[in-house]
């Protein structure tokens, strides 16, 4: 038997974009609630769409023609050109007999619901992290290059 290979793509958003932009721009998807910062609305079984309250979208089972056109979609519609976007992709393997991780892959026998549930909240949440991130070393950066034109003063300095 062939392995069945699921996409997965993750897309996270500086706060330009709100939470309520994505929620208007997926209003046609019915979204059901996993938790609080977590919604989930599937097309069919395997074909998922995970919308976070941190600002990102995980889309499963999309080939990668239509998360391409997705992505596209959602960069037309709602990012600003000041907007930060981080985006990630892993594969999903479904595979008799078959358990692994790799770098950017996960292997496994059977579909397993739970364990998507947890692979679009780790995308998700890398993607948002990354953002923080950049906005943490541009704090930095400006706070080294502040701390660098001070000078030793009398004013300043016993």
């Amino acid at each position: 038997m062939l392995p069945n290979i699921y996409s997965c793509k993750a897309i996270a958003f500086s706060d330009e974009v709100t939470f309520q932009s994505l929620r208007d721009y997926f209003s046609s998807l019915s979204f059901q609630q996993l938790e609080s910062s977590c919604f989930l609305a599937r097309l069919d079984e395997r074909k998922l769409v995970y919308l976070f309250k941190f600002r990102a979208v995980v889309f499963i089972g999309f080939s990668q023609e239509e998360e391409k056109q997705e992505v596209a979609k959602i960069r037309a519609e709602l990012v600003e050109s000041s907007c930060i976007v981080e985006e990630d992709e892993f594969s999903i393997r479904v595979e008799e007999g078959s358990s692994a991780v790799s770098f950017n892959s996960l292997s496994f026998s059977e579909w397993d619901g739970q364990l998507i549930d947890v692979l679009a909240q780790v995308l998700a949440r890398s993607c948002a992290l990354s953002i923080v991130e950049n906005e943490v070393n541009d704090v930095i950066s400006g706070s080294e290059s502040m701390a660098s034109k001070m000078t030793k003063t009398p004013a300043f300095w016993p």
